[in-house]
């Protein structure tokens, strides 16, 4: 009856581990979400602060979203978020080699596969974290997203 009882208690355990582990990686999934689309916003309001007449610019580094340079009062971060899965930022670089997103370097697949907010919508089908790309793309809708990566994405 001990070891009937041992197997079931060490069944149970194994269940809900696999069960909290899940919900730890959903929780980290959703978090990558929110600070991708802060980042992503952050760059935008960074890039449509120029002056009015003047050539827009992406950041030249993400300190500048906390302080820029241009204008010392202005912040579009409260603070530089790490990447929740702890691989860390990699950095997608506009044609002038400045920053125009981030993207996780995780390389893990993701729980979500579908059922996107707009913004996020292409990273449907991801294979990877590292393929959900929160890019700003001044010629769409603001904040934007690409599913694919591209020859200007670095590691941080």
């Amino acid at each position: 009856m001990v070891i009937t009882a041992t197997a079931v208690l060490a069944i149970l355990a194994a269940a809900a581990s696999t069960l909290e582990s899940y919900e730890v990686r959903h929780d980290k999934e959703m978090e990558l979400l929110f600070r991708g689309g802060a980042y992503a916003r952050a760059i935008g309001a960074y890039y449509m602060a120029g002056p009015a007449g003047k050539t827009h610019a992406y950041p030249r580094q993400l300190d500048d979203l906390l302080s820029d340079p241009r204008y010392p009062r202005n912040r579009y971060l409260r603070a530089l978020y790490p990447e929740p899965f702890g691989a860390g930022w990699s950095l997608v670089r506009s044609p002038d080699g400045c920053i125009a997103g981030v993207a996780s370097q995780c390389r893990e697949k993701p729980l979500k596969q579908d059922g996107f907010p707009k913004d996020f919508q292409n990273f449907a089908g991801s294979e990877h974290y590292s393929d959900w790309i929160f890019l700003y793309q001044p010629s769409g809708t603001g904040a934007g997203a690409v599913s694919q990566g591209s020859s200007g994405v670095e590691g941080d």
